[in-house]
């Protein structure tokens, strides 16, 4: 079942009223609580709660047996008032949760500037998401959530530290400037500082955090996406296996000093010995633009150049003249590269 908030709502209500619900229906309100108590500090994920769903469904088909039934009866009658109680409870914290965050989706290509209610700013990179609450007003802390590539300008507030989710980091900030980029179709995922003082560390190990000075940066490598899925489940270990950190100085450009890490507000890309596959996926989400490489030759071949503020045809150019590749637009303006 697809449900978007108001459906959510719209159920919950039903169910609360006595009014009956069908059985796809009743499975989804136990996944959904399911999911709600393994997280209640973070967004909800479709994935995870299709396999909450799933698991849910398993249980209920070996419940139903003919040979259970009776034994069942007064478990079924037990855990029906259990679930109301989860029911109204969660129906009140997830209505007001729905009422009180914001969630921003960007598609590749668009660049977005938030500013939070006590005044810290946000810029969002294309391809990425942020979910934010619209008030810190009864919080002790101030927390969002980013999918995606941000620059931060935090306010300062120590009675009030700033927290960032990210697929594979945790971050604690007082009040700095700071870029943290975690696309989960990457291999890397880094937070790169550009002044004041911030604490990161893998998610689910806060035992092992890292204090970063400015001008330096935390990455993440070579974490496998499929191993991300389970990572902020309650009920498995909340580690990053395979997972290498270390601490690098961030890159300054030679043309204006900048920060490589943050050019992507002003279109500029640097790139240091990135295959065209890197290069592709963050010129769509600079151009917004579709780019399929249909040989993995091709997509192997590693470049470095600097290109500022220049369309993506010219950058392609300026790349075939490093090493030669044929490629081709459609109609939507999809870009296809081949063998030369």
């Amino acid at each position: 079942m697809n449900m978007d908030k108001k459906d959510i709502e719209q159920l919950l209500k039903r169910y609360r009223s006595g009014e009956p619900i069908t059985a796809a229906e009743k499975r989804w309100l136990d996944s959904f609580y399911l999911h709600y108590a393994q997280r209640s500090k973070h967004h909800i994920s479709d994935t995870a709660l299709a396999e909450n769903l799933a698991t849910v469904e398993a249980n209920m088909k070996k419940s139903v047996s003919p040979y259970r039934a009776s034994k069942n009866r007064m478990r079924f009658a037990a855990a029906a008032t259990l679930l109301f109680g989860l029911l109204f409870l969660g129906y009140y914290l997830q209505t007001n949760y729905f009422k009180r965050t914001e969630e921003l989706q960007l598609a590749g290509g668009e660049m977005r500037e938030i500013i939070l209610e006590d005044g810290s700013k946000i810029t969002l990179n294309g391809s990425s998401k942020l979910i934010y609450p619209k008030s810190f007003e009864n919080s002790s802390t101030r927390e969002v959530t980013l999918i995606g590539e941000a620059y931060f300008d935090v306010a300062r507030n120590e009675q009030k530290p700033f927290l960032i989710h990210t697929p594979r980091m945790e971050i604690r900030v007082l009040g700095t400037a700071f870029n943290v980029r975690d696309y989960q179709e990457d291999q890397q995922a880094e937070t790169a500082l550009i002044r004041g003082q911030v604490e990161v560390w893998k998610t689910g190990q806060e035992k092992e955090k890292h204090l970063l000075k400015p001008k330096e940066k935390f990455v993440l490598e070579n974490t496998p996406v499929e191993e991300m899925k389970s990572i902020r489940e309650k009920d498995k270990p909340h580690t990053l296996p395979n997972v290498a950190t270390n601490i690098r100085p961030i890159a300054i450009s030679e043309k204006d000093g900048q920060a490589t890490e943050t050019e992507w507000m002003v279109k500029r890309v640097t790139i240091m010995d990135e295959s065209l596959a890197q290069i592709a996926r963050r010129l769509e989400r600079i151009y917004g633009v579709k780019i399929t490489i249909k040989n993995q030759a091709v997509a192997n071949q590693v470049y470095s150049a600097t290109f500022d503020n220049e369309p993506v045809d010219d950058i392609l150019q300026g790349l075939q003249a490093v090493a030669a590749f044929r490629y081709q637009k459609d109609t939507a303006g999809n870009i296809s590269i081949t063998t030369p």
